[in-house]
C-alpha cells in the first residue's frame, strides 16, 4: 500500500498515494473547489458535511464537531493524546481495513489533523457514495420494500459477525443505491470489539432512530418492517 503521511507546518495529512495520486492538501479547502467543482452544504447529525463534484473526483469532506455538553465548551477542538488517537486518523485507519473485508463503507481518501499545543481540529476526505440516499430521506417518500429492510439486516449481521462496532448506528447513517444497495457512514468513534452486549446497543439504537423519525415526521415506516430487518439480521 502507498499510504503517505506529511506534515506541513502544524497541519498533518494521511491518505492513499496509489489510490489518490493527484491528491493535494487543498483538498481540504472547500473554498479552492468552488472555482473548479459543484460543490454543496449538506447538514449531517452534529456538524455538516461539504459535497464535491469534480470532472475526476465525487468526495465528501466533513470536519469533526463535539456533541453534548462539550460542545459548548470546546466546539470542534479535541484534546492531543498523539497522532493515531485522534479522531480522523482512527476513523480513516477504520474504514481502510473494513474496505480490505469488503465492507460496504466509503473509500477513505485522507485524513487532515491540525494540532495547536494540546487541542486539535480535524477533517476526512471519503468518497462519495454515487446516487445515494439516508434510509431517514427514503422513508419519507414512500414505504421500502421487506426484502430491502431484509436486506439492511443482512449488512448491519455482517459488520457486527466481523467485530464492527458502530458508534451511532441511525437511520441517518444508512445509504440506499437507486438499486438499493446498503452501505454504512460514519465510523467517528467506530472500532473493532471483541464479543459482548455493543451488538444489541446498535440494533436498539437503530430502532430508537427510526422510532424517533416516526414521531417526528409522516415516516413510511412500520413494525412489520423492523420485523423484516430482524429477519434479515437473524438469518
Amino acid at each position: 500500500m502507498g499510504i503517505e503521511v506529511t506534515k506541513n507546518r502544524n497541519n498533518y495529512f494521511l491518505h492513499d498515494t496509489e489510490l489518490y495520486p493527484d491528491f493535494s492538501e487543498q483538498w481540504f479547502d472547500a473554498d479552492s473547489w468552488r472555482r473548479t467543482a459543484v460543490v454543496s452544504d449538506v447538514e449531517l447529525g452534529r456538524g455538516g458535511a461539504v459535497f464535491i463534484q469534480s470532472d475526476k473526483h465525487a468526495l465528501v469532506l466533513r470536519h469533526y464537531n463535539r456533541g453534548g455538553q462539550m460542545a459548548s465548551l470546546l466546539g470542534d477542538r479535541y484534546c492531543w493524546l498523539g497522532l493515531a488517537r485522534t479522531r480522523a486518523w482512527r476513523e480513516w485507519w477504520l474504514l481502510k481495513k473494513m474496505r480490505e473485508l469488503e465492507l460496504p463503507v466509503p473509500a477513505p481518501v485522507a485524513a487532515r489533523v491540525v494540532r495547536w499545543g494540546i487541542v486539535y481540529r480535524c477533517d476526512i476526505l471519503l468518497d462519495k457514495i454515487t446516487d445515494s440516499e439516508p434510509l431517514s430521506q427514503k422513508i419519507l417518500h414512500s414505504p421500502l420494500p421487506r426484502d430491502v429492510w431484509f436486506a439492511i439486516g443482512q449488512c448491519i449481521r455482517r459488520f457486527h459477525h466481523l467485530g464492527v462496532n458502530h458508534a451511532d448506528l441511525n437511520a441517518h447513517n444508512i445509504l440506499l443505491t437507486e438499486e438499493n444497495n446498503v452501505y454504512i457512514i460514519d465510523f467517528d468513534k467506530g472500532r473493532f470489539s471483541r464479543d459482548g452486549s455493543w451488538r444489541e446497543n446498535n440494533v436498539m439504537r437503530l430502532r430508537r432512530s427510526l422510532n424517533k423519525l416516526l414521531l417526528q415526521t409522516n415516516t413510511k415506516y412500520t413494525e412489520d418492517d423492523w420485523y423484516a430487518f430482524m429477519q434479515g439480521y437473524s438469518d
